[in-house]
């Protein structure tokens, strides 16, 4: 009796650094259970944001990707639950350490650590911290759209989303009341002016953003064509992030791909083939990630 086992040939695979970050974002759904898109909605209000400041076409790039993988330190819904339960939660710094430290040990995306580490460091004192100025505002930028996307949330609960409109003047007054505090002056009173809009509020579609994704230029860093060395390594730390979830799927996808490497080398397989076997599941998702243009 023989089998034919067909190996995934990574090598064939093309994904690009926006698209990676993309399914981030996704991946980053699997925690938020009853609030999903958060990060995509961060991003696209950290966008806007930083283009009524006057940003630089590179730094609001910057800030929309940043937003998209903001929240990968939180592992648990509890933690996400906290975050939607008040503006300031106290357990947040927990999350923003845990995403420092695993993007610290992801080559390709350890430069939007220190964004995740101070994306809950209130203004106040973010303002004299020893952080890099552009990464220090994109952080603090990142924080002030969590915020309103929590205060969006909690305006909507039981609601048709489009009634968010109806309380803009509410949302405005409650980040004008940190203003200072927890947020940039600068940043409250560019995004009070964004909030006043309705179109703000009605582009918030998923499949809005994802096409946003595609149309910024300004760094070319985002295009980067990732190597089999790379897709290996961002298909680790995307397990990591849905693994940790629950203690009982900890380490879950890394057990499987080493069963799967040790069932590839009793078959013989090629070296190359049975690496691409050990991260087949992960590696399929980055190569069909194509955000849906259809908005």
């Amino acid at each position: 009796m023989s089998a034919t086992v067909t190996a995934l040939d990574i090598t064939s695979l093309e994904v690009d650094m926006r698209h990676t970050l993309l399914l981030f974002a996704k991946a980053l759904d699997y925690v938020g259970v009853d609030d999903c898109h958060h990060g995509h909605r961060v991003a696209y209000i950290s966008a806007c944001c930083a283009e009524r400041l006057g940003w630089s076409a590179e730094k609001i790039q910057k800030s929309f990707f940043a937003g998209l993988i903001h929240d990968c330190g939180v592992s648990k819904t509890r933690e996400h639950l906290d975050l939607l339960a008040e503006m300031a939660p106290e357990t947040a710094q927990a999350h923003c350490e845990r995403g420092y430290t695993a993007l610290m040990q992801c080559s390709i995306l350890n430069g939007f650590s220190d964004i995740v580490r101070c994306h809950h460091t209130h203004w106040d004192k973010l303002v004299s911290m020893n952080v890099d100025e552009e990464d220090r505002d994109v952080a603090a930028l990142v924080f002030l759209a969590d915020r309103v996307d929590f205060l969006r949330a909690g305006c909507i609960a039981d609601h048709q989303e489009d009634l968010v409109t109806l309380h803009k003047v509410s949302i405005s007054d409650s980040i004008k009341a940190k203003s200072g505090t927890l947020f940039c002056p600068e940043m409250v009173e560019a995004m009070c002016g964004i909030i006043e809009t309705d179109g703000f509020w009605f582009k918030m579609e998923v499949e809005h953003i994802e096409s946003m994704a595609l149309t910024f230029d300004a760094d070319e860093w985002y295009n980067q064509m990732l190597s089999v060395e790379q897709i290996t390594e961002v298909a680790t730390f995307l397990a990591k992030i849905v693994d940790a979830k629950s203690p009982f799927t900890y380490e879950h996808s890394i057990r499987v791909a080493q069963l799967a490497h040790y069932l590839g080398g009793k078959m013989h397989l090629p070296a190359r083939p049975v690496i691409c076997f050990m991260w087949q599941d992960w590696c399929t998702i980055l190569a069909n990630s194509e955000p849906r243009m259809n908005c």
